[in-house]
Parts: structure tokens; sequence; C-alpha cells
């Protein structure tokens, strides 16, 4: 009998441990159904993808079960983490060969009933353990199982989602690179046209002063012939001013007519001159409206228009000079003349003076023309000064685009 009592210590030993951890295992189960009241949106949250999926499996009746199983395994673990106490069931490694050699001890000593029986039993409750650590084991891998599947199925949508986001990116770096390329087209194709304005207003800059320079030489050459004819006259005053009082006179008018049409002249070639510098001002401060190129070279086409009547109005003067020039080579045949016929004298002292009525009128006209003169100046100044405020205008306007763009 001593045998038998030393061999079933360590089975009392595992019976006494397989009811303690049972009761471990029931409070732990009151403590999970605490709070399952609290997971169970997790849980249905689980069984939502689950589900999802099973109608999507040929086996929906064998997914269902399983869900049930996993629920079924929810409720009995009730924890969240999901840990299975396993402890004890295995510390005893030699429990099954100290079993056996009780169970053949007992045999041997006539076959005690109660201790075999006490032997069953505590193998039994070991059993019973391990089957309920085995199905809480087999629960765990049900809710794991269902977990993966949900996180696989999110994994999938996530990459879905990713490739989406990923092709929008790439197509939104493709448009990114065609605009690009579409605003550096449209800004070579810009500047290449202005380049292009740009010479074709400097070409018409360099033709204006040409035209300018050649009106110079003219005004010059004028001068030249103006001066000689003063000489010639001051000339034939000194010969015939002795001669007869009214001659004189006559030489004295026509000498002051000659002097006021010279002053005309002077007047009006510092007219022009003015009007030049004030036209080269103009054209220096159009440079810079490179915008208005094509409408300033119609206007600058109208300067030159003008210009050119001015031009005619200065030939129309040289043509006045080369009268007088001619009425008074007129008139030194005329005092030739009067040496041999002093007898007409007075015939011809009255053609004199209607020659020099004539040039009163001339004068006036020439008079008349130096006033329309001065108004085209005037439009002129007008026309400039409008260009000068539309280059303002222009310039506040390309201020304020230029932050803009």
């Amino acid at each position: 009998m001593d045998g038998p009592t030393s061999s079933g210590s360590p089975l009392l030993t595992t019976g006494e441990r397989a009811k303690e951890d049972g009761g471990r295992k029931r409070s732990l189960k009151h403590k999970h159904k605490q709070k399952s009241s609290r997971h169970s949106t997790s849980g249905e949250e689980h069984e939502k993808p689950s589900s999802s999926k099973g109608h999507k499996d040929d086996g929906g009746a064998s997914h269902l079960q399983d869900l049930l199983t996993s629920k079924i395994a929810q409720l009995q673990v009730g924890d969240s983490s999901l840990d299975v106490d396993i402890s004890g069931i295995f510390s005893d490694s030699k429990l099954v060969d100290d079993a056996s050699a009780s169970w053949e001890a007992a045999s041997k000593d006539g076959g005690d009933v109660g201790q075999l029986d006490y032997i069953v039993q505590g193998m039994l409750g070991h059993l019973a353990l391990l089957q309920q650590k085995l199905s809480e084991v087999h629960a765990k891998y049900i809710v794991m199982r269902e977990q993966k599947m949900a996180l696989v199925e999110s994994n999938l949508k996530v990459n879905s989602t990713k490739g989406k986001l990923e092709s929008l990116c790439r197509e939104l770096q493709k448009q990114n690179k065609t605009i690009i390329s579409e605003s550096r087209r449209i800004a070579e194709e810009e500047d290449r046209k202005r380049q292009q304005l740009s010479q074709q207003f400097q070409t018409t800059i360099e033709d204006v002063s040409k035209k300018m320079e050649q009106q110079g030489k003219d005004y010059v050459s004028s001068l030249h012939d103006n001066e000689a004819l003063q000489g010639k006259l001051k000339t034939f005053l000194a010969q015939y001013e002795l001669r007869e009082e009214h001659y004189a006179h006559q030489l004295q008018a026509k000498d002051l007519a000659v002097q006021l049409a010279d002053a005309k002249l002077q007047h009006q070639i510092e007219l022009t001159k003015r009007e030049t510098e004030k036209v080269a001002l103009t054209l220096e401060q159009t440079k810079h409206i490179s915008e208005r190129e094509v409408a300033l070279q119609g206007q600058l086409a109208s300067y030159s228009e003008k210009f050119e009547v001015v031009q005619e109005t200065l030939s129309k003067s040289n043509t006045m000079f080369g009268t007088l020039r001619d009425e008074m080579d007129k008139m030194s045949k005329h005092i030739k003349r009067l040496e041999k016929e002093n007898g007409n004298l007075k015939k011809k002292c009255d053609q004199y003076d209607h020659g020099a009525i004539e040039m009163l009128q001339e004068r006036g006209r020439v008079a008349e023309e130096a006033k329309k003169a001065q108004d085209k100046i005037s439009k002129l100044e007008g026309l400039c000064r409008m260009l000068q405020a539309e280059r303002n205008r222009l310039m506040e306007k390309t201020k304020e685009t230029a932050p803009a763009s």
C-alpha cells in the first residue's frame, strides 16, 4: 500500500491543479463576459468583412459555420487580446509515466478499486483540462483567421486606392509637363514676335533719321543761297543808292522785305528744329512700348506724311526765294536798261512797284503757310503728348500684369 500512496501524490497534485485551473478559467470567463458588451462593436466589424467575403466564396454554408464558431469563440474567450492561459498543463513531464506506474502497481497489489478510480479520475480531469484548452486555442485560431481575412481585404482595398492615386499622380505630372512645355513654346513665340517688331521699328526710325539729315542739308544749302542773295542785294543797293531817292526807298523796302522773309525763314528753321527734337524725343520714348509697335508704326507713317507736308512748305519757301532771285535779276537788267532808257523810268518804276506788291502778297502767303505749319506743329505736339500718356498707361498696365503672371 505504500507504493500506491507514494505514487498517488503527483496525481493528487495534478487533480488539484486541474481544479484550480477550472476555477481560474470560470473567473476569467466571468470577467470576459463583462468585457463582451464593450467589444461587441469590434466583433461585428470582424463579422461584416467575414460575411461579405463569405458571399464571394463557393462554400457559403461552411463559412457561415466558421462565423458562428468564431462568434462563439469570441464569447468564450471574450478578451480582445485572445490570450489563452496554457501554463501548468505540461508542467509535469512525467505525468503519464507516473500514472502508468501507479496503475501497474495498483494492479499488482490486488487491484484496489478506489485507488484505481482515483488515478482514472485524475487522468480524466487532466484530459478535460487539455480538451478545454484545445477548444480555446481552436477558437482563438478561428478568430485570428477571420481577423486575418478582414485585414487582407482591407489591405487589398488600400493597395487598390494606392494604385489609383499613383495613376492619378502620373497623369497630373504628365499634364503638368505638357502645360510647362506649352507655356515655354508660347513665351518663345512671343519673344520672337517682339524681336521682329523691334527690328521693324528700328528700321523705321533709321529711315526717319536719314530723311531728317537730308532735310538739314537742304536747309544749309538754302541758307547759303540766301546769304549769297543778300550779298548781291547789298551790292546793288550800294551801287544805285545815290542815283535816285525813289529807287533808294524802293530798294530799302525790298531789303526790308528780304530781311523779313529771312527772319521768317530763320523762325521756320528754328521751329522745324524744335519739332525735330520733339519728334526725336517722342521716338526715344516710344522705343519702350513693345506692345503697341504696329499702331505706333502707323502713327510714325502719319508723322512722315506730315513731315513731307512741312518739307513741301519749305520747298515752296525755296520757290519763293527763287522767285525773289529772278526778280533781282530782272531788277539788275532793269537798271541796265535804265541807263539806256531814262525816258521810260517812270513806267519801269511802276512795273517795279507792281513786283513789290506781288512780293508783299507772296509774303502774306508765306506767313499764312508758316501759320499752317505752326498749327501742324501744335497738332504734332498734342499727338506726342497723347502718345506719352498712352505709354504711361501701358507701363502701368504692364506693371499690374507682371506680378499677376
